[in-house]
């Protein structure tokens, strides 16, 4: 089975966290991810994170760090529940017309992440 840069690191997901922001599967983090660099370079950022699946892909931050930003940490697993709810490629589809139409700051999946940052979801 192909798996687009599978996880370095598995995450216990912390018990501050809220039930509605928990995946039902176990998730992963790649760091030094080609796919996360890419979404840099494009975003015109140094740090980046990106999920696909189960997956929270980083560039230019190491697990450690990104895991001691919370806000940060649940803005990407309210992406990981997104993918739950959605299914990958109707969520990858979704998210990107959602872009192609509203930009990234008002696409509806980046609004709910950012309310999910503070428990607003």
């Amino acid at each position: 089975m192909f798996r687009l840069n599978p996880a370095n690191v598995q995450v216990n997901i912390p018990d501050d966290i809220p039930g509605f922001l928990k995946p039902r599967k176990p998730i992963g983090i790649r760091e030094h991810s080609w796919l996360a660099r890419m979404a840099a370079a494009k975003l015109g950022t140094e740090r980046v994170a990106i999920v696909i699946g189960h997956t929270i892909h980083l560039s230019g931050i190491s697990s450690d760090d990104f895991l001691q930003n919370k806000a940060w940490f649940r803005h990407e697993l309210c992406h990981v529940k997104q993918y739950e709810a959605n299914g990958l490629v109707p969520f990858i589809v979704r998210y990107l017309w959602e872009s192609l139409r509203n930009g990234y700051w008002q696409n509806r999946f980046e609004v709910e992440a950012r309310k999910a940052e503070t428990g607003e979801v």
